[in-house]
């Protein structure tokens, strides 16, 4: 999942403007018939919370709104007087680590998962080069 946070508008390094609450990508090819040929099971999903608009879907806009609220730290209870919602407010109270650090141990536990994957991966494709730093 990619979430937009920021200005307004959100600018890729391409310089196309995202101007979306959400949007859905699926990966699969397309063939020349205009079928999608489902070889990829995951979607990808872009958030943008300060983009929500009247098209937003109800659920969607929902989500958003919470996203967009939490990102300063500041939630009221009140305004979310859902227990789905009490639930997340505390799990992210309680996560006292700081992100930037919680990103870098993410990153380095996702690296070290590889590094453990990856020679098996080559010993099956024939492949026989070590993972270094």
């Amino acid at each position: 999942m990619f979430i937009c946070y920021g200005v307004d508008k959100y600018y890729l390094s391409t310089h196309l403007i995202i101007n979306f609450s959400y949007t859905i990508s699926d990966m699969n090819p397309i063939d020349e018939y205009d079928k999608t040929i489902e070889v990829y099971p995951h979607r990808l999903v872009f958030l943008c919370p300060r983009q929500v608009n009247d098209k937003t879907q109800k659920k969607i806009r929902d989500w958003l709104r919470f996203i967009e609220d939490s990102l300063d730290g500041e939630m009221d209870k009140k305004t979310y007087p859902n227990k789905l919602w009490q639930k997340i407010m505390e799990a992210i109270r309680k996560q006292d680590i700081d992100p930037e650090l919680l990103s870098e141990i993410k990153d380095e536990a996702a690296w070290e998962k590889a590094k453990k994957r990856l020679p098996k991966v080559n010993k099956k494709e024939g492949v026989k080069e070590d993972v270094k730093e």
